[in-house]
């Protein structure tokens, strides 16, 4: 069993623990932010923005028989907030400073640098083509079908 936790400023970790409940050892010592399932084990998506530091990375955690350990990592650019898995299988990440895809090769693509800082972005959601960043009193709305990509902020009617 993998146990991942993100307490911000206070730290994280991956933590492994055998089926009986025995705690085997600590894989990474970071916040986790997400972890999901791939062929060979899992990508955990990792980072903390806080005080002027911004930093986020994708690893790779590889199942051998049920014995863990990390394998190749990339950096994201900034703290993932949310992730999402595409059609592709590639995943699109939410970071404080916008939109990178990472793919199944471990590529980074950075779609959209922006300032979501303040707004803290906390969900994302891909539905045909365009990205749904949920954030403190706004949503951004993200086309990524388009030559070009672009961003929307959609607010409610009160403070329009």
């Amino acid at each position: 069993m993998l146990f991942g936790f993100d307490r911000g400023e206070w730290g994280g970790a991956l933590l492994w623990y055998a089926d009986d409940g025995t705690f085997k050892r600590e894989l990474l010592d970071d916040n986790i932010v997400d972890l999901l399932p791939v062929a060979d084990g899992f990508t955990l998506f990792a980072g903390l923005s806080h005080l002027g530091d911004d930093t986020g990375r994708a690893t790779a955690v590889i199942d051998a028989n049920g014995a863990y350990s990390l394998g190749r990592s990339v950096e994201l650019g900034s703290a993932p907030r949310a992730v999402v898995v595409e059609d592709t299988g590639a995943v699109l990440i939410a970071t404080m400073t916008g939109l990178v895809r990472l793919g199944r090769d471990f590529q980074v693509q950075h779609l959209l640098h922006t300032r979501w800082g303040m707004f803290y972005p906390v969900s994302l959601a891909l539905v045909e083509g365009t990205a749904y960043v949920g954030m403190r009193g706004i949503v951004a709305e993200v086309q990524l079908r388009a030559d070009t990509v672009t961003e929307t902020w959609l607010v409610p009617r009160d403070l329009n």
